[in-house]
């Protein structure tokens, strides 16, 4: 699924789940739990699942008046970006930030 949400619901969700109780541009909540890159693999037609995407779209907008940059191109590598969470890739590392 993907969300299109304000900041207060990031800023709740950011809170709870990272511990950083701020708006943010992109959460990720994946239903399998995979290695970067890996393809999950459902037993089940319930498992068709990739997981949950929430677009902190408030925040997005205001980055992009800021910055300006086009909100619809932004959004779009948002978005994707937030797939590759859910297919399991981070970016805690430089290495890792490059493979995203």
């Amino acid at each position: 699924g993907v969300v299109c949400a304000g900041d207060g619901l990031m800023r709740r969700l950011n809170g709870a789940y990272r511990q950083r109780p701020e708006p943010t541009d992109v959460l990720s909540f994946p239903f399998h739990q995979l290695a970067a890159g890996e393809l999950p693999r459902p037993s089940s037609r319930d498992e068709y699942d990739l997981g949950d995407i929430f677009l902190g779209v408030e925040y997005i907008h205001r980055q992009c008046r800021a910055t300006g940059e086009d909100f619809d191109s932004v959004l779009a590598v948002t978005a994707a970006h937030g797939l590759c969470h859910l297919l399991g890739y981070r970016h805690d590392t430089e290495t890792e930030w490059q493979q995203v």
